[in-house]
This record gives structure tokens, C-alpha cells and sequence, in this order.
């Protein structure tokens, strides 16, 4: 009886090593486009909360000036310097107008990527301030 169980073999046999080759192969050609994907999809949320981040603090600071240099704020709108090195071929576009609730700032960013949408948020002045600047609502 001890001379069998010294004969037996406690190694893996060529197909057992074949199989488990085969399995890992497989796995790993599955899994490899998921973390490519997944990879792209971590880039994209990162450039988008930037993007978000610049317009919300852009807006902040247009909203927070006197009603005086809000206009001549919005015609000189540039992206900071962190949003500019990170976002490649980024813009920064705003417009002001007029409403019945004093004035409107939309501000909109956009930046080279296949798949972003521009970032796009809108603000208003309201008419106390317009007319405590002496504008009578008109930017």
C-alpha cells in the first residue's frame, strides 16, 4: 500500500496546464476593453467636474461684481490658468442680456473631446441691483 501512494504523481498534467492557460487567456481578453473603457470614462469625469467647477466659479465671480462691471466681465472672460492646462482646446464664451427679471449671464465651455457636451450654466442679476447701478435693466 506505501509503494502506491509513493508512486503517485502530485504535479499538473500538460492539459491541466493547457486548461487553466486557456481560462486565463480568456479572462484577461474579456477584461482588458472593460478597464480601457473604464479608464476613458475616469478621464471624462474628471475633464467634465473641471469644466463644471470653472463655469460655477466664473459665475460666482461675474454674480458678485457691482451691476456696473458686469458687462465690460463678461467681454473679458478667460479661463484659469489650472482649466486651461487641463482641458485641451478649452473656451470660454459668455453672453449677457436683458429680462424681465433683470439681466441674464450664460456662460459655456468647451473643450476637445469627442463624446463632452459644453458645460453650460446660466445666472441672473435681479432688478434691485439693476437699478441700484442706475442701468434702468439694460446691460
Amino acid at each position: 500500500m506505501r509503494t502506491v501512494l509513493m508512486k503517485r504523481r502530485f504535479g499538473a498534467s500538460s492539459l491541466e496546464c493547457v486548461v487553466a492557460f486557456t481560462l486565463l487567456s480568456s479572462a484577461l481578453a474579456f477584461a482588458t476593453p472593460l478597464v480601457v473603457k473604464h479608464r476613458r470614462l475616469v478621464t471624462s469625469q474628471r475633464e467634465y467636474r473641471l469644466a463644471l467647477d470653472e463655469v460655477t466659479n466664473q459665475m460666482e465671480r461675474l454674480t458678485a461684481l457691482p451691476s456696473g462691471e458686469v458687462e465690460k466681465a463678461v467681454k473679458q472672460l478667460t479661463l484659469s490658468e489650472f482649466a486651461a492646462e487641463r482641458l485641451s482646446e478649452a473656451s470660454l464664451r459668455g453672453e449677457i442680456r436683458s429680462v424681465e427679471m433683470g439681466w441674464q449671464i450664460t456662460l459655456s465651455l468647451t473643450w476637445e473631446q469627442p463624446t463632452a457636451a459644453p458645460v453650460t450654466l446660466t445666472g441672473w442679476i435681479l432688478p434691485d441691483r439693476v437699478a441700484s447701478a442706475g442701468r434702468s435693466g439694460q446691460p
